[in-house]
């Protein structure tokens, strides 16, 4: 889902954008495996902390990430 700006601007250059993935589905979604430099992120939201563990280990290569948890 695009939270914020939209698919078409974030692959064309254009401003921000936010996309949302479940941990379950980020496996499978290998250009938001990709480091994108300029203004965007991917919010992944995981049902367990295994679920989280995993789509952390994707992230490879990143300059940053974060963390966000209840637990």
């Amino acid at each position: 889902d695009s939270i914020s700006g939209g698919a078409a601007r974030a692959t064309s250059g254009g401003g921000a954008v936010v996309l949302r993935v479940s941990g379950a589905s980020i496996r499978g979604a290998a250009r938001l495996h990709e480091e994108c430099f300029g203004p965007s992120t991917v919010v992944v939201e995981c049902e367990s902390v295994d679920e989280m563990l995993g789509a952390a280990a994707l992230a490879g290569g990143s300059l940053t990430a974060t963390l966000l948890t209840n637990e």
